[in-house]
């Protein structure tokens, strides 16, 4: 039991420091908030562009389900991704890949996210 305790313990904390990452691309400050349950739903919400207050959603049964999967659609399509990635999320056991991959990936950036030109680009 220890050890599963102590996988679990790891896992989580590998995975809040994988949600910073993600919050940070998106040049959220808070980034601490990613280690707390429920907290870390606020950077998040600033991402998609929703009040915080939206938090209180999560506690309603039945529709919270519809605005959890509408907010994953807002959450992909600000990392510039197709919204079909939230089947991906919903349906496999493996959504944890997927965040792993926005976090760590070069290719995936926020929608505010300005471009560099590559050097001896031409400009015009």
């Amino acid at each position: 039991m220890g050890l599963f305790v102590s996988l679990s313990i790891a896992l989580y904390m590998f995975m809040s420091y994988t949600y910073s990452c993600v919050y940070e691309k998106a040049g959220v400050n808070n980034m601490f908030l990613a280690f707390f349950p429920i907290l870390q739903l606020l950077p998040l919400y600033k991402i998609i562009g929703k009040s915080p207050w939206n938090v209180l959603w999560v506690f309603v049964p039945v529709v919270n389900l519809g605005f959890i999967v509408y907010w994953t659609i807002l959450f992909f399509q600000a990392f510039k991704m197709s919204p079909w990635w939230t089947l991906f999320v919903f349906f496999t056991p493996f959504w944890f890949l997927i965040i792993i991959y926005m976090a760590y990936s070069l290719n995936v950036v926020h929608k505010s996210a300005r471009t560099v030109p590559a050097v001896g680009a031409a400009t015009l």
